[in-house]
């Protein structure tokens, strides 16, 4: 066409009519070269953008797996969040409101040490299991734990679960946790003992520890002693028991071999002296004897078992239990223990692990109302297949297109939460609005969507519904 726009003009005068028709051919040629070219180069880039396309289909595809996969993992942390703070809020009967703030002091935990946010909520479950109120956790119960934990190298859980039973057993107030924490991790620091092998011995002793009018200090601190001695976990705590039992006499032997040695391990009211003083006695009444009359006298008195707790009382006597009793007083002694085992890189890569796990978490949370509500959907067209087998098999296409759909959304709600942490109503605005957009385009833009749609609706479907044949309206009734 421009060709002949461009020779048109030239007939008008007569010394170039003439030259026409050679003007024509050589810019038609010229034009045809140029087509010809444009064409080669289209053909090019397309096949080098195809090309292009094929390189970047992996590398897209992986991304789109990856996010897929971080979704559907903080999709679990928050399935296990939810499931053990429900179990928590009826154990408490607390408040949605009063939950609301344990939620947030989990989330906040999770963030900022490094414990999970799960771990935190698995601590509160079992704080709550001990009888401690919302108010007790929020208060400090929760933080003490964590301390304890941190100190002694344990779980979270295992430390609220230690520390609530120690509460309970030697009738301590939960705002005393801080004094939980300091004797167990001042035992364990003091000692070869851990946490948890102390907490296995107090299970063992604690009942009878009371009634012998020992508090938790020096019961924690004979266990510590005990534990260096090679005498360890729950093996301990029923030497301490049984020891304990036997301060008054049970046979006349006993009575004998304690009044040879001047031991009287009760005051004149008729009840028990402090560890400290028992442990002096036996240091006193039977230090000087050779080993042979220790041992008889011992076993006589305590009996075979028992025996091997009243020996480390006897050898450290009340300077040497004095020492591990202290070091269970020493609050700051417990958290600088917490802080020298998070310090370093293992502590800054716990810390990241926890971080990273509750930001997941908080993905889920945001995610949680979208993959309710589509919970919810699939159920009831689980039910509409149930009474309608015959498109069992067009829905099976569609689930298949709903897939990639639903990966899409979920990965988009990820992006989303991650630029709009401050805003979870914009997130759950974004993966409604996805969803929505997903299975309309399934159901009206599909042949397997379009044939549910009319399996299942078109019985029942009113004049002026789309028709399944053109998508025209309907008028309707008048």
């Amino acid at each position: 066409m421009a060709v002949e726009l461009a020779v048109a003009y030239l007939p008008i005068l007569p010394e170039t009519s003439k030259i026409a028709p050679g003007v024509k051919q050589a810019l038609g040629a010229s034009e045809n070269e140029a087509d010809r070219s444009g064409k080669r180069a289209g053909r090019r880039f397309g096949k080098r953008f195809g090309e292009g396309m094929d390189g970047l289909r992996g590398p897209a595809l992986a991304v789109v797996a990856g996010i897929g996969g971080i979704v559907a993992s903080s999709v679990n942390l928050e399935k296990k969040f939810s499931q053990t703070m429900n179990v928590t809020a009826a154990t408490l009967g607390a408040p949605q409101k009063e939950m609301a703030k344990l939620n947030k002091l989990a989330l906040d935990l999770g963030a900022s040490t490094s414990f999970s946010a799960n771990e935190a909520a698995d601590a509160m479950q079992e704080l709550a299991k001990g009888g401690l109120s919302a108010a007790t956790i929020q208060a400090g119960a929760l933080e003490g734990t964590l301390q304890l934990a941190a100190a002694g190298g344990t779980t979270l859980a295992s430390a609220a679960e230690i520390a609530s039973n120690a509460l309970n057993t030697f009738k301590l107030s939960g705002d005393q946790m801080n004094v939980v924490s300091a004797a167990l991790a001042g035992g364990a620091n003091a000692s070869t003992a851990s946490v948890e092998s102390l907490g296995h011995a107090l299970s063992q002793v604690g009942p009878g520890a009371v009634n012998a009018g020992l508090n938790l200090n020096d019961t924690v601190g004979a266990l510590a002693a005990f534990d260096n001695a090679g005498i360890k976990g729950s093996d301990a705590g029923t030497s301490l028991k049984t020891m304990l039992s036997r301060l008054v006499p049970q046979t006349a032997k006993a009575a004998t071999a304690m009044k040879d040695a001047n031991l009287d391990f009760t005051d004149a009211n008729g009840n028990f002296v402090s560890l400290t003083e028992v442990a002096q006695q036996l240091k006193d009444g039977l230090g000087g004897l050779s080993e042979a009359q220790r041992t008889t006298a011992l076993n006589t008195i305590f009996g075979s078992d028992a025996s091997r707790a009243a020996s480390v009382l006897m050898t450290e006597g009340a300077k040497g239990l004095g020492v591990y009793i202290k070091a269970t007083r020493d609050q700051g002694a417990a958290e600088d223990a917490a802080r020298a085992r998070m310090s370093g890189t293992a502590g800054a890569l716990e810390r990241l692990s926890g971080a990273w796990e509750t930001l997941r978490l908080k993905v889920g949370i945001g995610v949680a109302p979208v993959v309710s509500s589509l919970a919810g959907g699939l159920t009831k067209l689980a039910d509409v297949v149930g009474n309608n087998l015959d498109i069992v098999g067009p829905l099976a296409v569609g689930l298949g297109v709903m897939a990639g759909v639903i990966l899409a959304i979920a990965a988009a709600t990820w992006v989303w939460n991650v630029a709009l942490a401050a805003n979870p109503i914009g997130l759950l605005i974004v993966g409604i609005a996805g969803l929505v957009a997903g299975l309309a385009f399934f159901f009206t833009k599909t042949k397997a969507g379009q044939a549910i749609v009319t399996t299942v609706w078109g019985a029942s479907r009113p004049p002026w519904a789309l028709s399944s044949a053109g998508g025209q309206v309907r008028p309707g009734p008048h």
